[in-house]
């Protein structure tokens, strides 16, 4: 190619750089700032909604929860479209203002997650669970029972020999009559019934003990502890529907069916909020998978809008420009070659005429 075509491809490709500077969106900062000590630090006061752009697809909703997770740290859950899609975190500069972050990857967004749930009251939800499980374990320490002891005399007596039960069955006017009609076996089973009830009251006793013991500070290891204390009860509870005494001469006593599974709940609930302080859930993980997503999605949504910006309005303008600005400039190629071819060939010696 001639040195003149050379320059009139360099004016080409000028001409098309300057159209795809004009076209071409201006990035979001990285980091905004915001002013020095707020009271709730929100997401607009740190122009969190230009941060993420890069993952922000047309026409979705933007919202942020923010928690102050230390006293220059604030962290922002970012939901788009109801969805969380990444984190953000605002530091306090020396001057008092805030810089704010984006966090999409893994690594980064689980410890301020963590710390972003302690910050909500994730800690004192967890609390409040583990007590509604103590409260339904309350109700094991059946009325039914009482009212029996009561009924047969051994409530304030003491039952712990056959001679014993028999005494204290005697200061009650049902059971000694029932005593005095079956014999022997009945003040048997009254020490039965005794013992059961006795194991049942030391059961919900510990319990009751270890309930006290993690409530201060509840961790996975002090819910374990409890559950273990609740073993006992369950097993109390079993013995106590088995008596002989039950809808004959005492009312069975009420355990609900679902207590078991309803403590359960309760507990599981409590550890799964502690895990999600820990970070040892799977959250940071799915919000790092829908920042990946949405970033990919997103690449793909800016080169369909930069093809039909060139087609529509202004970019169409643009686009017309650059077209005929290289028609132009393609026509001056093909003269300029032209010219030179010719030239060359006047230029040229003529060869002489063979006869």
């Amino acid at each position: 190619m001639t040195g003149q075509s050379v320059r009139a491809a360099f004016l080409c490709s000028l001409l098309l750089l300057s159209l795809a500077q004009l076209g071409a969106a201006a990035s979001p900062a990285s980091a905004a700032v915001a002013s020095a000590t707020p009271e709730v630090l929100s997401a607009s006061d740190i122009g969190l909604q230009a941060l993420v752009q890069p993952l922000m697809l047309q026409n979705e909703s933007f919202s942020a929860s923010a928690a102050q997770i230390s006293g220059g740290r604030w962290a922002y859950l970012i939901y788009l479209n109801a969805t969380p899609a990444a984190m953000a975190v605002a530091e306090q500069n020396k001057d008092g203002t805030y810089t704010a972050r984006l966090l999409t990857q893994e690594y980064e967004i689980r410890p301020v997650l963590g710390a972003y749930y302690a910050s909500i009251g994730y800690g004192e939800l967890a609390k409040k669970e583990f007590s509604a499980a103590h409260q339904i374990m309350l109700q094991m320490d059946a009325k039914e029972v009482k009212d029996c002891k009561q009924m047969m005399g051994i409530d304030t007596h003491a039952c712990n020999s056959y001679d014993s039960c028999f005494s204290a069955c005697r200061t009650s006017p049902t059971c000694s009559q029932l005593a005095e009609g079956i014999g022997k076996s009945f003040v048997y089973q009254l020490w039965d019934y005794q013992n059961r009830s006795m194991v049942m009251a030391d059961a919900i006793a510990k319990e009751t003990a270890q309930y006290f013991a993690s409530e201060p500070d509840v961790t996975l290891l002090s819910i374990s502890k409890y559950k273990d204390s609740l073993q006992p009860v369950w097993a109390a509870q079993g013995s106590m529907l088995s008596h002989p005494y039950n809808n004959w001469v005492c009312k069975t006593p009420f355990y609900d069916s679902k207590a078991p599974d309803n403590v359960r709940q309760h507990l599981a609930a409590a550890e799964k909020l502690i895990i999600s302080i820990q970070g040892d859930d799977n959250g940071a993980q799915k919000i790092a998978n829908e920042a990946a997503r949405r970033r990919a999605l997103k690449g793909k949504e800016d080169g369909l809008l930069g093809v039909n910006a060139m087609f529509s309005g202004t970019g169409a303008n643009l686009l017309l420009v650059a077209i005929i600005g290289l028609g132009a400039v393609l026509v001056a190629v093909v003269v300029l070659a032209v010219v030179a071819n010719w030239r060359k060939k006047k230029d040229a010696p003529k060869q002489p005429d063979v006869k």
